[in-house]
């Protein structure tokens, strides 16, 4: 029998964080280099609250970075095209699924958590 995944979905707005690296030139969205640096993600319901995780994204290649958590074990690889990106993400835990964003012209990112659950 076939095991099916069903998909929940979170909007989160990802707001730069004070420790981003200072040089790397934000709004831009043309390589990975342009979003390098330290995240924090909020719901979009409470970005004024506290942040619910906190990320670094390394640029790999000109369009591909990586990405972890800095406060929970988890992990990522993902694209950017122009000013949309996305990652695929994994915890320690197994828990998986797929961000997508957009860059926005002051560096910060928004966008949309899907994560695999079992029914």
């Amino acid at each position: 029998m076939t095991n099916v995944l069903a998909t929940s979905v979170v909007t989160l707005v990802i707001l730069v964080s004070a420790l981003e690296a200072a040089d790397a030139p934000k709004g831009s969205g043309e390589t990975a280099k342009s979003i390098e640096g330290v995240y924090s993600l909020y719901r979009w319901e409470d970005q004024g609250g506290m942040p619910i995780r906190k990320m670094a994204i390394t640029a790999r290649t000109e369009k591909e970075f990586s990405i972890r958590g800095l406060d929970e074990a988890w992990s990522g690889e993902g694209s950017i095209d122009g000013n949309n990106g996305y990652y695929h993400w994994v915890f320690v835990t197994g828990e998986r699924g797929k961000s997508t964003f957009k860059i926005n012209s002051d560096g910060t990112l928004k966008g949309e958590v899907r994560g695999e659950i079992e029914p």
